[in-house]
């Protein structure tokens, strides 16, 4: 090991960690039989390090000692976080990804790689406007599609509307697409849907386009609605 000197051993102690940290507390030994170093001091520096480690606990977890579950759950939500803001740089704004839905009001809406999952295009027409929501969901979350659906309707509905028409795309009809078609029809009473069988080798990409009133998929081409 290198020497050091009794100043750099301090500063390594209170604000190093591992594998630093472990080196320096060694040194610091023996500094201290050499009497370069009073254990006080050692012992000072290891507390104001410990202080910090403490209230670092605090702002990330809401304690100074926190249980390891606590720690995941951190990591978890940092993850879930950058990956949100990640889909927010990379996703194109007229493009749906998988567990996510959009509302349009009259722009043009497209999905892919449904393998398997439930896209929903709705289409509401009024006084002059044209409207649309496009959701892409595993089939099995089933709740988390209806939640965006009213999510969605939440915050872009409330006039009235003389046209509205819906397309649920699924790979087969199963009870949990029937399940989504009620929650369609909880949240908008007033929608006649479709259910079309898609093949997932053929199905390509899906798109919604209010506008110009109409769905496609590479599958089934362009439809009125």
């Amino acid at each position: 090991m290198v020497d050091k000197s009794p100043d750099k051993i301090l500063y390594e102690l209170e604000h190093f960690g591992i594998p630093t940290r472990n080196g320096s507390l060694v040194e610091a030994h023996r500094l201290v039989e050499g009497g370069q170093l009073l254990q006080e001091q050692v012992d000072d520096a290891c507390a104001r390090y410990q202080s910090k480690i403490e209230a670092e606990n605090v702002r990330k977890y809401g304690t100074p000692d926190p249980t390891e579950k606590q720690k995941l759950d951190y990591a978890l939500n940092l993850f879930a976080k950058g990956k949100e803001t990640l889909r927010g740089i990379d996703t194109p704004r007229d493009f749906v990804e998988m567990s996510d839905g959009k509302y349009t009001s009259g722009e043009e809406l497209h999905t892919s790689g449904l393998g398997g999952c439930i896209a929903t295009l709705l289409y509401f027409e009024g006084e002059g406007t044209k409207e649309g929501i496009l959701t892409h969901y595993p089939p099995l979350e089933i709740d988390e599609n209806i939640s965006k659906l009213r999510e969605l309707q939440e915050q872009n509905f409330g006039r009235e509307y003389q046209k509205q028409r819906g397309v649920v795309l699924v790979e087969r009809p199963t009870e949990a697409s029937q399940l989504l078609e009620t929650g369609i029809r909880a949240v908008f009473p007033g929608v006649t849907l479709e259910t079309v069988v898609y093949d997932q080798n053929r199905i390509g990409k899906g798109s919604l386009n209010p506008s110009r009133s109409e769905w496609r998929t590479e599958q089934h081409g362009s439809n009125s609605f």
